[in-house]
């Protein structure tokens, strides 16, 4: 797995594929090395793909690889 980390709000998430968008604002992720130790896993129920992020920035609002949004997180 690979970190990516958004261009815009610095949130990171760790996947084994290229993840589409920011899954806390939407925009652009780029590759920043490898990934670091006590992250945690979600994936995603319409895609399937699954990434992980640091708990300690929060669970992310929407999939970092469809437009799916997780409804147990409030954005605002």
């Amino acid at each position: 797995m690979r970190l990516y980390a958004c261009e815009s709000c610095g949130y990171t998430v760790c996947a084994k594929i290229v993840p589409m968008k920011c899954p806390n604002c939407r925009a652009r992720l780029f590759e920043r090395g490898t990934c670091p130790e006590g992250l945690e896993a979600i994936q995603c129920p319409e895609c399937e793909e699954s990434f992980s992020y640091d708990p300690a920035k929060g669970k992310p609002f929407k999939c970092a690889f469809c437009d799916h949004t997780f409804a147990d997180v409030d954005y605002f």
